[in-house]
This record gives C-alpha cells, structure tokens and sequence, in this order.
C-alpha cells in the first residue's frame, strides 16, 4: 500500500509544471509581447484544452501588432493560467506562437509576490519594474 502511494505522489510530481527561475532580463527577451492589459473575457477552447482570455491593451511595451486575445493551457500541471479575472488588468508577458499570443505559468516577472508566475496583477507591479520597462528596457 506504501508503495501506491509513493508512486502516486512521484507521478503527481513528475506531471506537475516546472519553470526555471526568471529574471527580469529573461522574460523581457523570451517575450514577444509585453503589455499592461485588462482582462475582458475568458472562456475554454472547444476541445477544452486551453483556456482562451480576451483582453484589451491599456499600454503595450514590447511587440509589434495588435492583439485582443491569448491563450494558456487549461491545466495548471500544463502551466496554464487560470485564475486571471475579468475587470482586473495585468502585466501580460507573452510569446508568439503561430500567430497566436500564448501565456504560461513559466514565462512572468519575478517580484517578492509572484516568483514568476504568469501575468502579475498590475497593482502589484512594482514601480522599479514599471521604470525598467517603459525606460531602460533590457538589451536582448
């Protein structure tokens, strides 16, 4: 029974998402888009395998486009995001895929709080952040 149990919880383990460590250097360079958005709709693919926010840009800090949605996978063993909320707006960093917007867990801006963990909440986001962004963005 030990034994169950034991490989029940490596499994759970081994399935479970995991990120590298960011710095604020990493994810500006692995994003394609960086933007302060606010959350307008969320909603499941139809095959239900990810999770499909619609957003609108209140300030865009790195990319190329216009954009009013992305996608993350709808499980968080998968690194999906799930618990954004409509109303509220973010620090979205983000990567192109297929011109596609997606997000994960993996690709966020480390700050006390968050630990690079996806999109933060843009009242967390801290004013040493804000001035690298919009001022001394880093050289990729």
């Amino acid at each position: 029974m030990k034994s169950l149990i034991v490989l029940a919880v490596s499994i759970a383990i081994s399935l479970a998402c995991r990120c590298i460590p960011p710095t604020t250097e990493t994810t500006y360079c692995s994003a394609d888009y960086i933007g302060r958005v606010k959350i307008t709709s969320m909603k499941s693919s139809e095959d239900k395998s990810y999770i499909i926010y619609g957003f609108k840009e209140v300030k865009k800090y790195k990319g190329n486009g216009t954009y009013t949605k992305f996608q993350t996978p709808s499980h968080s063993a998968t690194c999906g995001i799930s618990s954004l909320k409509v109303g509220q707006e973010y620090l979205l960093p983000a990567k192109l895929q297929k011109a596609v917007l997606t997000a994960n867990t993996c690709l966020g801006f480390p700050v006390e709080d968050n630990h690079g963990v996806g999109p933060l909440e843009w009242e967390k986001v801290p004013q040493t952040l804000k001035d690298v962004l919009e001022k001394n963005p880093p050289k990729c």
